[in-house]
């Protein structure tokens, strides 16, 4: 299994969002980064799938956090990415606030406990530039 996540955008529902490449906002705003996550083992984009990858749905009593990597390593912290949509586990999301210290272009590293299988499993993904930030 290959995990990876793709960001969301124009969030209103589990079948009501839009894939995207990034997500773009303004440093100092209060906003959501929506993602999904993916394995991208499955629905390979050779096949004609797009985006490739199918979404991944971590068991019962998964926890994922995603540590947002900032290019001064002073100003890297971590966040628990909550599930918004109780039907659909595979989309989270990651609340920012006014005060985070973040730069221009925000990278994640994703870590999922897994409660899917015994003893849980901890898998990890990275996304660059998912997020891009321009100042306000």
């Amino acid at each position: 299994m290959k995990l990876s996540l793709i960001p969301l955008i124009d969030v209103c529902g589990i079948n009501d969002f839009v894939y995207s490449s990034r997500i773009e906002g303004t440093i100092g705003e209060i906003f959501d980064f929506y993602f999904q996550l993916v394995d991208l083992d499955k629905n390979l984009g050779q096949h004609g799938y797009n985006p490739p990858g199918l979404r991944y749905v971590p068991g019962d009593g998964s926890l994922l956090t995603a540590e947002v990597w900032n290019v001064n390593k002073e100003k890297r912290f971590t966040r628990v990415a909550m599930n918004p949509f109780p039907s659909d586990t595979s989309i989270f999301k990651v609340s920012f606030l006014s005060t985070d210290p973040l730069d221009a272009t925000v990278n994640f590293k994703i870590v999922l406990l897994d409660a899917v299988t015994t003893p849980a499993t901890q898998r990890i993904c990275y996304s660059q530039g998912a997020l891009a930030l321009r100042n306000g």
